[in-house]
């Protein structure tokens, strides 16, 4: 961009604040909407914003406040001459196709690992708080093995 066309070219923090007082929008109901400070959002309507100094962050927060507004991209893009594509939408990492390996937790083996734990564990509680149950079940075999034994007569 030439200093020509520099110099033409309404400023930037102007075409923002322009755009939501037109809207009606306060400092605070932008700031609450694109969940920033009040410092920033009038720190981007401010005189003192330079465009090539600002930092990525700060740039899709410029892209996001313009959004909001409705300002189209092709209205702010020029200011960030040295920056590909400003207003670029956020991408899916899924369009890469890179294959995403399993977690511990969604394999087969360890499924079937902790099912055979649990089940162990299940097994050592009965064995550990109802021993008496064996011993009661044999007790009650052998009271009715004697109830059936001849009585010895005198």
């Amino acid at each position: 961009m030439s200093n020509q066309e520099c110099m033409t070219m309404q400023p930037l923090n102007e075409i923002l604040q322009n755009a939501r007082i037109e809207r009606g929008l306060t400092i605070e109901a932008v700031a609450q909407q694109l969940n920033l400070s009040l410092e920033q959002v009038a720190q981007m309507e401010s005189d003192t914003i330079q465009p090539a100094l600002i930092s990525p962050f700060e740039r899709g927060y410029i892209r996001n406040y313009a959004a909001l507004l409705d300002i189209d991209k092709s209205v702010y893009e020029p200011y960030f001459p040295d920056v590909i594509a400003v207003s670029s939408e956020l991408l899916s990492t899924k369009r890469f196709n890179y294959p995403a390996k399993k977690v511990l937790i969604g394999s087969k083996l360890f499924k079937g690992i902790l099912w055979l734990a649990f089940l162990l564990g299940l097994l050592w509680i009965g064995m550990t708080y109802w021993p008496g149950l064996v011993e009661v079940e044999q007790a009650v075999d052998a009271l009715q093995v004697h109830e059936f034994l001849p009585l010895k007569s005198e």
